[in-house]
């Protein structure tokens, strides 16, 4: 499973694996700089992982508290998308 968000340049993304349902990937990519993150997280919402890709060189990264919260803005990002809200009356 797999989805893509434009706006402009930023292309917001995540990405199921078909062989391990538990291995999410949430991504960004800016498309004018060539940069992306990308954040390898679990079925209940675990960083695990941060690949980032600077003018088309990746590395996975040390994960840090600018990480965290990048992570935490995707992942909110694609819940509010992705999960439907309830509304009590």
């Amino acid at each position: 499973m797999q989805s893509i968000v434009r706006a402009g340049n930023l292309v917001q993304g995540f990405d199921v694996s078909v062989a391990n349902k538990n291995d999410i990937v949430l991504f960004v990519v800016n498309e004018t700089a060539n940069d992306q993150n990308l954040y390898l997280t679990s079925s209940e919402g675990t960083l695990r992982k941060v690949v980032s890709v600077k003018a088309g060189v990746g590395d996975v990264v040390r994960i840090t508290d600018q990480d965290r919260v990048a992570f935490k803005k995707e992942l909110r990002f694609w819940e509010d998308r992705l999960v439907p809200s309830t509304v009590t009356k």
